[in-house]
C-alpha cells in the first residue's frame, strides 16, 4: 500500500471513528447539539440581564455549562482514541 493510499485510508478510518463516536455518545446531529448549547447560553444571559439571576448564579450556571461540554468532549475523545488504534494495528506499530 502506497503512502497516499495509506493516508487516505487512515483519514477515512478517523472520520468513520469520529462519526460513530458522535452517534454513540450524543446521538444527535451536530447542528442540534450546537443549537441547544447556544440556546442554553442565551437563556443564562437573558435571565441575568432581566434580573432573575444574580451575578454569582450566572457564573455558576456558565461553569456548569462548561463542565457539561467538557465532559462530552472528554468522552468523545476517549471513545475515538480507544477503538481507532484497535481498528488498524499495523499503522500504529
Amino acid at each position: 500500500m502506497g503512502k497516499s493510499a495509506e493516508a487516505k485510508y487512515l483519514r477515512h478510518l478517523f472520520c468513520k471513528s469520529c462519526a460513530d463516536t458522535w452517534q454513540l455518545v450524543v446521538a444527535l446531529p451536530i447542528c442540534t447539539f450546537i443549537l441547544s448549547v447556544a440556546i442554553a447560553a442565551v437563556t443564562i444571559y437573558l435571565q441575568r440581564r432581566f434580573g432573575a439571576m444574580s451575578h454569582d448564579q450566572m457564573k455558576d450556571a456558565i461553569i456548569s455549562l462548561g463542565f457539561g461540554l467538557g465532559a462530552v468532549l472528554i468522552i468523545c475523545l476517549f471513545c475515538i482514541d480507544t477503538p481507532f488504534p484497535i481498528s488498524d494495528p499495523e499503522a500504529f506499530g
